[in-house]
């Protein structure tokens, strides 16, 4: 699979603290090594009508938002979570 890292992304992960940026590069090897995206683990779809391309994957306490479309993973955002819920009002963005 291609992966493609935003910008906006990047600059979240460099505040983010050490162990979770270990974390997150264990989890990037794996997108990258998977054959599918339903490969990669704790990896889930969104729910919703409009969020077939959109998935999640679970780093701790925090999220990865990602979109997939033909093969190509566009990892979006990294996201803080205080609440289960906060994912849904930050990602998939409108």
């Amino acid at each position: 699979m291609e992966l493609i890292l935003e910008k906006t992304f990047l600059k979240e992960l460099k505040r983010c603290p050490a162990f979770v940026q270990k974390q997150v590069e264990s989890v990037l090897e794996s997108i990258f090594r998977a054959t599918d995206i339903m490969h990669v683990p704790n990896c889930s779809v969104m729910q919703g009508k409009e969020n077939k391309a959109y998935y999640r994957i679970r780093v701790g306490g925090y999220r990865i938002g990602l979109k997939y479309e033909n093969g190509v993973v566009k990892i979006v955002t990294i996201i803080t979570i205080q609440s289960r819920g906060d994912i849904y009002k930050k990602f998939p963005p409108k």
